[in-house]
């Protein structure tokens, strides 16, 4: 890195569906420095939540004289611009108890990927199940328990950034050490559900179900968990709810349909539980997954 222009010698590309705080940790892995030591060489504060702190900008001066496109820098820095403006939806977000960044994983992909990575999807409560391997993903190392949070999972005690594979307080792999057996539970309808919520709390897209989008997701949770389902309510000063759409997502069919029928005349307001969805406009977009 020179000081006066900071600059790094190599950055690997992206991965399609990788997220921000991933590729950030792939970096600091390949320079042996923790991802607080290169934040700071580019004048960017350390945040809990890399993923929703850091901006298409800040990607680009990263990113800078590597050979990295600048519209995958953008995007990778745009991946959770919905969530950034409408701090709403990261109640949607996985996270630890002092709100910082906190990844599921399937030990299957991490076993299989020739560049191992954290998948955007994997930030998710709704994503519970991978549509590949069709197993529960695990949010802790099999071998000591740590959960994988915070940033400094990519930190040893010499300021060196470990693996992505690699649990951060014994050292051993987060990879299956065998082939996982398919969950019974994660069916077409549970794969495809978690596909609707998590894409929607993204980008605006027409689901095969439905019109699905952010605001959908807003009065979703408003309107069915106040009215209906008072038990998975959030408590007081909570950042996240007790359950996710999983758990009550047997009536999101219906809740589409009536959609559907009423997409005119209703506004979304914050203050209350609307009555009825709100007519929002709908653009095509192919997510990554």
């Amino acid at each position: 890195m020179i000081n006066d222009h900071p600059s790094l010698l190599v950055v690997p590309p992206p991965i399609d569906d990788e997220s921000p705080a991933s590729w950030l940790l792939r970096i600091s892995e390949k320079h042996h420095v923790s991802c607080e030591t290169l934040l700071q060489a580019f004048g960017i504060k350390m945040s809990n939540d890399p993923d929703i702190s850091l901006r298409p900008e800040d990607m680009l001066r990263i990113g800078r004289g590597t050979g990295v496109p600048e519209h995958r820098l953008r995007t990778l820095g745009d991946t959770f611009s919905a969530i950034r403006q409408d701090r709403f939806l990261t109640r949607l977000l996985v996270t630890d108890k002092s709100s910082s960044v906190k990844y599921r994983f399937c030990r299957e992909c991490l076993r299989t990927d020739p560049i191992p990575y954290f998948r955007i999807q994997w930030r998710f409560l709704d994503w519970k199940y991978c549509p590949i391997h069709r197993i529960e993903l695990s949010d802790h190392c099999g071998q000591c328990g740590c959960s994988r949070s915070g940033m400094s999972l990519g930190r040893i005690s010499n300021d060196k950034a470990r693996g992505i594979r690699t649990c951060h307080r014994c050292r051993h792999s987060l990879a299956a050490l065998r082939r996982s057996a398919a969950d019974a539970r994660a069916t077409d309808t549970i794969i495809t559900l978690q596909r609707h919520v998590v894409t929607a709390s993204l980008i605006d897209m027409e689901e095969i179900d439905g019109p699905v989008n952010r605001c959908v997701l807003r009065w979703y949770l408003l309107w069915y968990v106040r009215q209906y389902r008072p038990e998975f309510g959030t408590t007081v000063g909570a950042q996240r709810p007790r359950a996710s759409f999983l758990d009550i997502g047997d009536d999101l069919p219906n809740i589409l349909a009536m959609y559907k029928r009423r997409r005119w005349g209703s506004t979304l307001r914050q203050s209350r539980a609307p009555t009825e969805p709100p007519a929002v406009p709908r653009k095509r977009v192919i997510p990554p997954w």
